[in-house]
């Protein structure tokens, strides 16, 4: 569980979300926004229980979880895909590119709720909390951008 939790250990972000998008945009595109936000739901649950193992077990730092990145894109992709209301392949696209760049650049900087959330709330609770309102603030970014277009 150690591989999943860290993706492998792969610990660049902007990977972990161009990654974490390409899934997300076949999942979205081939079996439903809804299925993708169950596996939002089921990649929390697991990042919130084997994290907390992890966290524990080794002397790593929390912060080399990398599955909240997916736990992050999936979300925000879920909830900027679902607000379309007559979705073409071009505005998709563009809503997926917009998620991806929105996301990496809250992820990134951390206002300062999110931050508060993942330094105040510890184990992998903190660090799943905190990616859920990146996801929201970049979504409705997203939302935001495509009502004024």
């Amino acid at each position: 569980m150690q591989n999943l939790i860290t993706l492998f250990g792969i610990s660049n972000r902007y990977i972990a979300s161009t990654i974490a998008l390409i899934i997300a945009f076949g999942l979205s595109t081939t079996l439903g926004i809804q299925t993708l936000f169950m596996f939002m739901i089921l990649l929390s649950i697991i990042t919130i229980v084997e994290g907390n193992k992890y966290c524990n077990s080794t002397k790593n730092s929390c912060d080399s979880i990398s599955l909240d990145t997916f736990i992050g894109i999936f979300f925000a992709l879920s909830i900027s895909l679902s607000s379309l209301k007559s979705p073409s392949d071009t505005i998709v696209v563009a809503t997926t590119i917009l998620t991806l760049v929105s996301y990496i650049g809250i992820d990134r900087y951390r206002p300062s709720t999110i931050k508060w959330l993942r330094a105040n709330v510890k184990g992998s609770l903190g660090i799943v909390l905190s990616t859920l309102l990146a996801g929201i603030a970049s979504s409705m970014l997203v939302i935001l951008a495509l009502k004024t277009i």
